[in-house]
Order: structure tokens, then C-alpha cells, then sequence
């Protein structure tokens, strides 16, 4: 065989076995259908029972998006930019940590007390409490010094329209406290409970059926239903979005559906809140900083105004112009005194020297004394005079001395008039330089000055932008309050709930399941705990030979002989043992002592059948036309003797095996089952069985009634703990072993197949009886297989439409 054969055989076997085990599995289902039924109707009943007492629960949720803030089309009326530059950062909403806003318990708590959900009411229904949230009849107001406090009690309204509360259990306390305690109240009154004060009154709900059911008040503190609902709420962010879903799961829809609605209310109304708030203290501080920005202005307007009188500064570039011109000025002046003085000393040492005593004095030198101008002319004008007279005459003459003298006269006039110009030019030189270096020191002053009214300047000029900036600001301020705008929007509003538990489709769904389930589960832990032999498939990996089946009988009298091959009898128990005396044939063919005639049948345990076995065997064995005689070697329980009624015989083979006579008729009663098949009964019991067993005689008798039947059959006692069938052994040609489903236990298994690996008896085989007509473990086959055993061969050519109506009425599934 190729290698490829080899696998595909495999994987034919292998899907051979699946689909065996699939059929197994369906086979046992169908037989046991009745189970199957009783099981799903039975979680049916329970899952009834479940979905209507089991509290309701809904599923509500809501979707809104997150506004950003700094994401609008108004760009002078953006909230978050309309004062960020102010307080140095943007108002920007993050999805994330709105999300821990929105679940907490802060809102929750404003949200409970909106609702009043820290109160509530219930009534009895058919398995369970019904929630009466917006429908309860009463309506419970409780009173400040209790409004912390947990607290139940019972309602029930009297048809004299009075009301009855009784049943008080408060949070902290024994429940049995004021259990007892019983008011009757008026609607309306403030009724004095056993701690605190209450007042009930009626609301729309009330009607005829409230008269008849008790009304359950529960009051629970705010802080813990508060955190009780905030743990309820789950949030979900959409991806790469400011979408947030808000679902909740609760008993009631329309107090999840409220919780969620108001739950999104509040924390716009907590968002706009906090915007305005801001916008508030953002406009007071606008407020206050220009009152101190009011008065800073008015001190560096009254600095400036101090600084400028005490300098006599009006205008800084005038005052330097000015002061360049006089220093200008003065230094023009005091150059021109300066040439003036020093062409006054050239003159005054001119005249002083000799050599120019007869020379003119120059004019127009820049000497503005006209004093002394007018002498230096009168001087030329004598000295010309002069020239000429010594000219015409000479130096003796009298004029010309008198001028001389004159001369000399006019020029210590001229010197000293020059001495005391050059004084008075000093002077006034002195003076010009005083002024200039004083006109220079005020324009070395103009920085400084300039440097501290700049600084003023500067400091009035950044308050006065201020204050104009906030002015301004305090204006968008303004604006921007009156477009304050919600936190979310909501784009899906709480929807009105939906059912997911219980989930009436799914939960008839898993009983249905677990109906199917229950059942398998139980016959497979039937079968894993079953350690008792469970069908054909429990032998098949003995090495033992397997002879046959034999099908369970359905005759329960265990005293009366069950002789079930019958003449031309067409049942499936008579056909197993026909094919069991098929086997045995065939397996006597394949020995090598062709003269085999003596059977013996054992067992691994009492009531394996073996009498029903053997008798059967022998009867059908008669039936093939060949002379059998059955022996009931069981001398301890006498099982044979005993169902055909020859307990009381003295003449059997406890009596003939121990010497009692030697005339083996005397014991053989012949036909009583069938007429080609004789009995030899145990006889009376002996108190030495094994003893009796050893005897020589067994074996001669063994010897004697092989010459004269066909087939000699030898009814034994078990082999477990008795060695009886070991000492027949020895006389036996085949060794049947009987195996009893749903009794033998496979934990005898390894011994039996020692038994035969160690042969210790000769030519063991193996007969599985009590095979039920369908094993529910699916180890077992049906023995009906649809065959008609009653069926006439003589109508070969029936409709195809009858033999199908003939099959399946006797179809045994």
C-alpha cells in the first residue's frame, strides 16, 4: 500500500468514527427523548418563573458633543479669547476631563435632589416588587432633622380615606425596633414618625387599585444614592471626537431616561455657571484695576506737572534750541572782546615802543571804544600835521616840539585809554564766558531731565494704555456675558430605554439549551462514573475472541427457566443465538482437536446469565438437528435444577460424583426443554463441591457422554473467588465466557485478560449478554434494525410504498 492510500484510509476511518459518534449521539438522544422533553419543558418552567420574577433591567443612553471653545466664528465674541490675554491662558475644554465631570458625584447629587430619587416608592406584584417612580400615588415630604437619614415604612391607604404607616425600620437600628409602631394620619398632616416628621399627600396616580396594595417608602440619604447612581453611569468617547454616550442601566426606563436628560441639564448648567463666574470676577477685576489705574494716572500727571515747576521746563526741545543760540551767542561775543582786547594790547605795545613813536597808529584794528578811536585819529592827523611841518622846517621847530609834546600827550592818553578798555574788555570777557558755561551746564543738564520726564512719561503712558485697555476690555467683558452658551449639546436625547435583562429570547433560548444539555450532561457522567461493562465497544480492544451478543430479554421471573429460541421463532434474541452457534461452529473448525464437544459456560459475576445462556445455546444447538445435553455443574446455587423444578432430585451429580450409584441414566432427564436436548441436574447440594469436582468420575461421566451426544454443555458456577471452574476446566473443549452488560465491571477486565494470556481455560471465548435494545451510552447497537422478522419472502414484489410503511412500523427507533 502506497504511503498516500495509507493516509487517505486514515482520514477515512477517522471521519468514519466522527460520523459513527455523531450517530451514536443522536441515537441516544432519540431513545431517550422523553428526558430530552421532560428537561427542556422543565427549564422552560424555570425560565418563566425567572424572566417574571427577575427585576427589569433597561438601558438608556444619550449622545452629546462637547463645544470648544476656542472654536467659533465670532472672533470679538469668543469666550475663551475675550479676556485669555488678560488671564494668560486659553478656556479650553477637554473631553477627557469633562468626562470625570459629567460622572461626578457633585452633579449627581444636584441631579438626585432634582429628582428626589433619594425617595422611593413601591409596590407588591405578582413576583416581585414594581417600581412606582413618577406613577407612585403618594408623594413623601420629610422633614430637615431626618433629610440625612435612611428610613422604610409601609403605606397603605384606607378606604376611609385615611392613611396607615406601620412597619418603621430605620438606617443604623435594629429592624425590630419600631416595627410594632402603627400611625394613622390625615393627607396633608405632618405626621410625628418615631424620629422625625413626614407629610404625605395625594398626587394624580391615585386611584382604585391604590387602595389595595401597600405602598413600600424607602428614603435613602442624597450622599449615597448620589454615589450609587454615579457608578451607574458609563461614558464612551467617540474616536478622534468631542462626541461623548452617556448610557445608564437601571430597573425603571423613564427614571433612567430622567436621570440622564437632567444629569446633561446640570452640567450645562454647572458649565454656564463656572463661564459666568469667571466673566464675574473677570469684570471685577477690571473694575478695581481701573479705579487703581484712575488714581496712578492722576499722581504721575501731578509728578510731571511738580517736576516741570521745579525745573521750569515747559518744552525740552525749546529749551535745549535756546540755550544752544545764548551759548552760541556768547561765545560770538566773547571771541570778538577777545580779538578786541588782544588788538588793544598790539596797539598799547605798539605805541610803547620807540621806534614807532613817529609812525601812524593803525585804524579800524576792531577796537569798538570810540573813545579811543577818536584819539588814535586826532594822534594820525597831529602826527601827519606834524611830518609836515618837519617836512618844510626841521625837528627845532617850535611847532613842531609843541607837537611833539602833544604827540607824547596824546599817546599816554591813547595807552592808558587802551589799559583801561583791555580791563573793561576783560571784564566783559569774563563775563560772556560766565554766561556761556552757563548756558553750556543747562544743556548738559537737558538729559538728565529729559531721562526723568521720559521715564515719567513713560510710566503715565503705560497706566494710561492700561487703563484705555481695560476699558475696553470691561466692554467685551460685558458682551461676552450675554452670549454665555452651554457647555454640550445634546444631538440624541435619552432615548426611551431598552430591555437587556432578562432578555426573554435568550433566556427560553439557554433553557432550551440547557434543556438539551442537562440531560447529555447527565448520561455522559452516567457513563464516565458507570464503571460496569457498557456495551460491544468496552471488548473491542481485547484479544479475547468475541463469539456474539445477545440482546437483553424482557422476561423479569428469575425462578422460571427463560427458553427463548423456539422453533421457527423469528425474534432478534433467537437470531443472536443462532449466530452465536454460527460463531461457535466456525471458531470450532479453526481448533485443532477436531473432536471439541464440551462447552463450558462461566462468568465474571452471578446473574451474568449463564443459565439463560447455556439453555438457550443447547436449545439452539438442538434445533440444527444435533443431540445436546446440558449439565448443571453449578452444585452451590443450582440454578438450572432449580428453574426446571428438579431441586428435590437424589439422583444428580453431586450424588453420582460421589459414588452414590454408577448408572449415568438414572440421572439424564430427557426432553424436558426440547425433544433432541437432555438435562442432568446438580442433584442435592454436597458440602464439598470442589472435592466432588476432582473426582475421577467427572471425567469418565464427560468421557461416557461425549460418545454419546454431539454437543455436551456445561452450566458453571463464576470464576471470581471460587476455583470450581478451573477444576471443570480440565474437561472442557471451549471455554465460554459470559460478560453482562450494565453488571460486569470493566475493572475485572486486566484479570480476564490474564486469564486468557495465562490460559487457564481451554479455548476461552467471550459472549457480551443483556445487551440493551439501544444503550443509552451509546455503546450498545439496536438489535431491531428495521428487519421485519415476520415478514413473508413469498411477496418479493410488494409496493415500494407498503414495504416503507412495513419498515417503519416495526422500526425500533
Amino acid at each position: 500500500m502506497e504511503k498516500d492510500d495509507f493516509i487517505f484510509s486514515e482520514q477515512e476511518s477517522e471521519e468514519q468514527n466522527n460520523n459513527f459518534m455523531i450517530r451514536e449521539i443522536l441515537d441516544m438522544i432519540l431513545y431517550n427523548w422523553r428526558w430530552f422533553v421532560l428537561s427542556i419543558v422543565l427549564c422552560m418552567v424555570v425560565a418563566v418563573i425567572y424572566v417574571k420574577k427577575t427585576q427589569k433591567i433597561f438601558t438608556c443612553k444619550t449622545i452629546i458633543l462637547i463645544k470648544e471653545d476656542n472654536k467659533t466664528n465670532t472672533q470679538t465674541l469668543n469666550e475663551g479669547k475675550a479676556f485669555s490675554d488678560l488671564v494668560g491662558f486659553d478656556i479650553i475644554n477637554n473631553v477627557d476631563n469633562e468626562v470625570y465631570i459629567l460622572n461626578s458625584r457633585r452633579l449627581m447629587k444636584t441631579v438626585v435632589e432634582k429628582l428626589k430619587l433619594n425617595v422611593e416608592y413601591s409596590t407588591k406584584g405578582e413576583l416581585r416588587q414594581v417600581n412606582l417612580y413618577r406613577q407612585s400615588p403618594i408623594e413623601c415630604s420629610f422633614s430637615c432633622d431626618i433629610q440625612s437619614m435612611g428610613l422604610s415604612f409601609e403605606v397603605n391607604i384606607l378606604e376611609s380615606g385615611k392613611l396607615e404607616l406601620y412597619d418603621f425600620v430605620y438606617e443604623g437600628m435594629d429592624k425590630n425596633t419600631y416595627k410594632d409602631v402603627e400611625i394613622i394620619a390625615n393627607w396633608g398632616d405632618e405626621v410625628a414618625l418615631p424620629i422625625g416628621k413626614v407629610t404625605i399627600t395625594k398626587t394624580d396616580f391615585l386611584n382604585k387599585e391604590s387602595y389595595e396594595n401597600e405602598i413600600h417608602v424607602l428614603k435613602s440619604n442624597v450622599e449615597a444614592i448620589a454615589v450609587v447612581y454615579s457608578e451607574k453611569i458609563k461614558t464612551e468617547i467617540g474616536k478622534n471626537t468631542s462626541v461623548i454616550t452617556l448610557s445608564i442601566k437601571d430597573e425603571n426606563a423613564l427614571r433612567a431616561k430622567d436621570i440622564l436628560n437632567t444629569l446633561v441639564m446640570v452640567y450645562n448648567e454647572d458649565a454656564v455657571k463656572d463661564k459666568q463666574k469667571i466673566i464675574l470676577n473677570t469684570a471685577e477685576f477690571i473694575a478695581d484695576r481701573l479705579i487703581i489705574l484712575s488714581e496712578e494716572l492722576s499722581s504721575v500727571d501731578e509728578d510731571i506737572e511738580a517736576f516741570k515747576k521745579d525745573n521750569q521746563l515747559f518744552d525740552i526741545n525749546s529749551e535745549v534750541s535756546m540755550n544752544l543760540t545764548e551759548s552760541t551767542k556768547y561765545k560770538g561775543e566773547s571771541i570778538a572782546i577777545q580779538n578786541e582786547i588782544e588788538m588793544a594790547k598790539y596797539i598799547s605795545s605798539y605805541l610803547k615802543k620807540e621806534e614807532h613813536f613817529n609812525s601812524l597808529i593803525p585804524v579800524n584794528s576792531g577796537i569798538s571804544s570810540a573813545v579811543i578811536n577818536g584819539l588814535i585819529n586826532n594822534y594820525n592827523e597831529v602826527l601827519l600835521q606834524r611830518d609836515k611841518l618837519v617836512s618844510a622846517s626841521s625837528t627845532q621847530n617850535l611847532t613842531v616840539q609843541e607837537l611833539n609834546k602833544v604827540l607824547q600827550n596824546q599817546r599816554n592818553a591813547i595807552v592808558t585809554s587802551l589799559d583801561n578798555s583791555i580791563q573793561t574788555l576783560q571784564i566783559q570777557l569774563n563775563n560772556l564766558v560766565s554766561q556761556e558755561q552757563l548756558a553750556k551746564g543747562n544743556i548738559l543738564q537737558i538729559p538728565t531731565q529729559e531721562k526723568e520726564i521720559i521715564s515719567i512719561e513713560r510710566q503715565q503712558k503705560i497706566k494710561a494704555d492700561l487703563y484705555l485697555y481695560l476699558l475696553q476690555k470691561r466692554e467685551e467683558n460685558a458682551l461676552t456675558l450675554s452670549f454665555v452658551d452651554d457647555n454640550a449639546r445634546v444631538i440624541d436625547y435619552a432615548d426611551n430605554g431598552v430591555l437587556v435583562s432578562p432578555q426573554k429570547k435568550i433566556v427560553i433560548l439557554i433553557a432550551i439549551i440547557v434543556g438539551l444539555l442537562l440531560p447529555i450532561l447527565v448520561f455522559f457522567l452516567y457513563t464516565l462514573l458507570n464503571t460496569k461493562i457498557r456495551g460491544i465497544k468496552d471488548l473491542e480492544k481485547l484479544s479475547i475472541p468475541f463469539l456474539g451478543s445477545i440482546p437483553q430479554s424482557e422476561n423479569k421471573e428469575v425462578d422460571k427457566l427463560n427458553i427463548v429460541v423456539q422453533d421457527n421463532g423469528k425474534n432478534p434474541i433467537a437470531e443472536s443465538f443462532r449466530v452465536l452457534r454460527s460463531n461457535i461452529r466456525f471458531m470450532l473448525n479453526n481448533l485443532e482437536n477436531d473432536s471439541a464437544k464440551v462447552f463450558l459456560v462461566t462468568s465474571s459475576d452471578p446473574f451474568s446469565g449463564k443459565t439463560y445462556i447455556s439453555s438457550n445455546l443447547a436449545v439452539s444447538i438442538a434445533q440444527s438437528d444435533k443431540k445436546v445435553i446440558l449439565l448443571d455443574l453449578d452444585l452451590r446455587k443450582r440454578s438450572l435444577t432449580r428453574k426446571l423444578k428438579g431441586k428435590n432430585s437424589t439422583k444428580g451429580l453431586s450424588e453420582y460424583l460421589s459414588g452414590e450409584f454408577d448408572n449415568i441414566d438414572e440421572m439424564i432427564v430427557k426432553g424436558c426443554i426440547h425433544e433432541r436436548l437432555d438435562v442432568v441436574f446438580a442433584g442435592l447440594r454436597p458440602p464439598n463441591p470442589s472435592e466432588l469436582l476432582l473426582s475421577n468420575r467427572l471425567d469418565e461421566l464427560i468421557k461416557e457422554l461425549k460418545q454419546r451426544y454431539d454437543f455436551v454443555i456445561l452450566d458453571t458456577i463464576p470464576v471470581i473467588n471460587l476455583a470450581d471452574v478451573f477444576i471443570i476446566n480440565r474437561v472442557a473443549d471451549l471455554s465460554i465466557f459470559l460478560i453482562r452488560e450494565g453488571l460486569s465491571d470493566r475493572r475485572l477486565l486486566p484479570d480476564i485478560i490474564k486469564m486468557y494470556s495465562e490460559k487457564r481455560l481451554n479455548n476461552m471465548s467471550i459472549i457480551l449478554n443483556g445487551v440493551s435494545k439501544k444503550s443509552g451510552s451509546g455503546y450498545g447497537y439496536s438489535y431491531g434494525y428495521g428487519y421485519d422478522f415476520n415478514y413473508d419472502y413469498m411477496y418479493e414484489e410488494e409496493p415500494e410504498k407498503k414495504r416503507f410503511f412495513r419498515r417503519r412500523k416495526h422500526h425500533k427507533y
